[in-house]
Parts: C-alpha cells; structure tokens; sequence
C-alpha cells in the first residue's frame, strides 16, 4: 500500500494512486480504522451539479437533468438527499455467519463504519443494539433467502447529525423500513418527457421549501456509459437554504453567486468516478472470494483518494 500504484478496475480501467496520498491514507488505516476484516468497501463522494444561472439559487435540478441528458441517459432516479452521516454497516445473519464469512471469532455479527473505515461508535452496545434492528428488518423483509446470503452491505446515512439505488435497489431496501430503518422517498424522472422532468423539479422544490437539503439524481441503470466513457453514478442538488451551512448566511447576496457559480467540478467529478469504481472493485473482490489484501488494495484506494485537497462545500 505504499509509493506510487495503479489500481484495476472492471468499470473504470486503471486508478492512479499518488504516494503522498498513500502515505496520509496509510497514517489513517493503521491508526484509527477497525478490525480490517470487515473492511470490504468504503463509500464514493459525490460531485455536486453544476451551477444554475437561476436568481437567488446555486444549485438546481435543471442542470442535474441537462447533465444526464447530454450523456444519453433518458430515465434517472431521484431520491431525498438526507442530512445525516455517511455510514456503512455490514451485517450477518448470525456471528456464525461472520465467523464463516469475514473471519470474524469475535462473536460480532456486523459492524457500522465511518466513510473513512473508523468505527462509527464508540459504545459497544450503541453498536450492538443498531445491528441487532437490522438484522431483524432483514429477517422480517425475508431477504437472507431472497438474495441467497448471509451478509449484507448497506451504504447508509445515519440521522440525526448527533447520533453520531437506483430502481431495484431502492423498492428493495423500501422493504427493510420500519422502526429504526426509514425508507428514502424518491421518483422516477424520464427527461425526454417535459412534464415528467417538471415533476421532478416540482419535488425537489417541495423538498427545499421546508428546510431539506436537496436530492441525487442517478442514472436508473446502476452503471453507464457514454461515448465519453463512464457517466457520473451520481450527482447531488442541494436547496438555498441547505447551502447556507457549507458557503454561509450571505451567499445568497449578487456579489456572492457570482463568484461561486464560478466553481470548477472537473476535479471533483473525475474523483467521483475514481471511487465509484474503486467502491464497486472491493465489493467484487469480496463476492469473488479474493485475498483480503486484494480487496483493502481497493478500499484503501477510496481513503487515500479522499486525501486529494479538495474544496470541502462541493
């Protein structure tokens, strides 16, 4: 994992890792992350849309939908963007399941991790307790025998703050709802329909009229390409009034959008794509039943991607 290395991926060829990157990341993994075995993915950012010409706002579902048209993609999934922490747990069937699946003796049957592979609680029993729950919507959703698995891996946000899919994927874990699992409102968008793309403007300013943060809007098949090659898997839009925590009260001001609808996303989205496909690589790795050191190559390439100096309010 140290110097300089070339990373292969099945969806996005191979991912340059820089050594000054892999040292920070390196400093990370070996001093915070939890127990290695049940670091099979970490999740990918997300590039924002770019900025709207349209009075008073930054950001809005327009572009997001100009975006996808221009690479082809007709039908995109929109979904409520949660104001939460990223999180990822893993969970099993039972600590059986763990022992036989990830190597884990412990009598653990999951874990709950922090975008950058720490664990997300400090209290054992915090842990313990949200697995468990999941667990038992899994159960009661009958997805173990659904899916033909022990395990799941499930990219999630956690809510509140304090607490510290597309089609398929989204009617799927709609069923895992109930208790301490919400299911994510979303929409179907055809934008080579007028009124079906209204519709999804229509939502999103329902949503950030009342104080939410906005919506993704993915392509419906879960990867796509174009004739420029792999499209954006995601992209976020965030309301007025969202915004104000990442550029401040005032940026709202004329003098103030005009300089930020100046921001370059190519960075940003380029980075996207790297740990998009390097997220989808650890997971194949697991599935194919790899060595552990193949699949960290992968999840240690997200973290080390994530020490890229990058404006933090994209």
């Amino acid at each position: 994992m140290t110097g300089k290395r070339i990373i292969s991926t099945r969806v996005h060829g191979g991912v340059t890792i820089r050594e000054e990157n892999a040292t920070a990341a390196l400093e990370v993994m070996s001093r915070f992350a939890a127990n290695p075995k049940w670091l099979i993915h970490l999740p990918p950012t997300m590039s924002p849309c770019e900025t709207t010409t349209q009075p008073g706002l930054l950001e809005h579902p327009a572009e997001a939908f100009a975006y996808f048209r221009s690479q082809g993609v007709p039908r995109l999934v929109c979904e409520e963007k949660h104001m939460g922490s990223r999180a990822i747990v893993v969970v099993c069937r039972d600590a059986e399941a763990a022992g036989k699946r990830f190597g884990v003796m412990s009598g653990e049957s999951g874990i709950c991790c922090t975008r950058t592979g720490r664990r997300f609680f400090d209290k054992t029993e915090l842990e313990t307790g949200l697995l468990e729950r999941v667990q038992a919507a899994v159960t009661r959703a009958g997805l173990w025998d659904e899916l033909e698995t022990d395990w799941l891996c499930l990219d999630c946000e956690l809510m509140p703050w304090p607490a510290k899919a597309h089609d398929w994927h989204m009617q799927t874990l709609a069923r895992l709802a109930g208790g301490i699992l919400i299911a994510t409102p979303w929409r179907i968008i055809d934008i080579t329909q007028p009124e079906s793309e209204a519709e999804g403007i229509g939502w999103w300013e329902a949503l950030t009229s009342t104080g939410g943060e906005g919506m993704v809007v993915k392509p419906l098949q879960f990867t796509t390409r174009s004739r420029c090659g792999l499209v954006q898997p995601a992209v976020k839009c965030r309301g007025r009034d969202y915004l104000r925590i990442n550029y401040g009260p005032e940026y709202t001001a004329p003098e103030n959008l005009e300089r930020l609808r100046k921001r370059g996303l190519a960075t940003k989205r380029a980075l996207a794509l790297r740990e998009f496909a390097l997220g989808i690589e650890s997971l194949e790795r697991f599935v194919r039943k790899e060595p552990l050191r193949r699949i960290h190559e992968a999840v240690f390439g997200v973290l080390a991607l994530e020490t890229e100096p990058m404006d933090p309010r994209l």
